[in-house]
């Protein structure tokens, strides 16, 4: 067990007197501690957690100093598409919501047939410690991921997560927070990501990336990355192409700013030497959890 896990638990131990002494052992090798005010359980605990995260994350370098062997690992792992998180029924007009909404009652269920099978929900995070060898890889294993930070990602996606203690990972189009109400706030988007989700980027206005200039270009991939860091106070380590649309110009920034990516492109197998073209399994609003078999690790 690391150091930094072990102090976690020490630390936990303290809790419920006055004051706290949160530490952990740095990357370093330093021993690192913060005296906290009296707060609840809960909140001292979230505390330590999102200081181990950026402890960890925060130093990362997306291209340098992965090893020969990381650059070699692959995995079949699943990573599921979630769009929209709503009932909406199949003979509504706009087939296209329809097309990419799932209804939170099934999301429900397949959390339900992930406990029955033992099959494990990671983030970006997880993979980022299994593939450095700080983290045991489940025997079976999806990624959640809910794209464009939509608000019923925070009104329907997060309380069905929250019940059945499940990680995934939210890809925000960070230019949408606050300013249009369809999509999730910046206080529930800090909510999220305190609460342990996975904050990525989905860059800051979801434009067709492969067509816009070089100034452009980079304000969408790396402001959006600055935007929401500010927000939540940790790093970000994923992006996902908007529209599943990039070139050799947009892979080059997002290597220079993040360690994975996601695609739209269908499949399950991940090479972290293709680590910028992850592939995905899209979710429609029929998808029936016994469905999920048919994939090599969740049979």
């Amino acid at each position: 067990m690391e150091k930094s896990k072990i102090l976690l638990v020490l630390s936990a131990c303290f809790l419920g007197i006055g004051g706290v002494l949160l530490a952990f052992w740095g990357a370093e090798g330093k021993l690192k501690a913060v005296l906290c005010a009296p707060a609840s359980k809960a909140a001292q605990v979230r505390a330590l957690t999102r200081m181990v995260w950026r402890e960890q994350l925060e130093n990362f370098s997306p291209e340098e100093h992965r090893t020969k062997q990381e650059e070699q690992q692959s995995f079949t792992l699943p990573i599921l598409m979630f769009h929209y998180i709503q009932d909406i029924p199949a003979t509504t007009k706009d087939q296209l919501g329809y097309r990419l909404s799932y209804a939170p009652q099934k999301l429900d269920k397949l959390l339900d047939f992930f406990e029955e099978h033992a099959i494990t929900p990671l983030t970006f995070r997880d993979l980022k410690a299994i593939v450095e060898g700080r983290q045991t890889p489940p025997k079976r294993a999806v990624i959640l991921s809910f794209d464009d930070g939509h608000l019923d990602h925070y009104t329907n996606a997060f309380p069905v997560l929250r019940k059945h203690h499940a990680k995934a990972v939210f890809f925000v189009i960070a230019g949408k927070p606050d300013q249009d109400p369809r999509f999730a706030t910046r206080d529930q988007i800090r909510e999220l990501a305190s609460a342990g989700f996975e904050i990525g980027s989905h860059s800051v206005s979801h434009s067709n990336l492969a067509s816009l200039g070089s100034k452009r270009l980079r304000e969408e991939v790396f402001e959006s990355k600055a935007r929401i860091e500010k927000e939540i106070g940790l790093p970000v380590l994923s992006f996902c192409y908007p529209a599943g649309r990039y070139d050799a110009r947009v892979l080059k920034l997002v290597k220079e700013g993040y360690l994975f990516a996601r695609t739209t492109q269908p499949g399950t197998f991940l090479q972290m030497k293709r680590r910028y073209q992850l592939p995905t399994v899209r979710v429609s609003p029929t998808l029936q959890p016994e469905q999920l078999k048919r994939y090599r690790n969740l049979d």
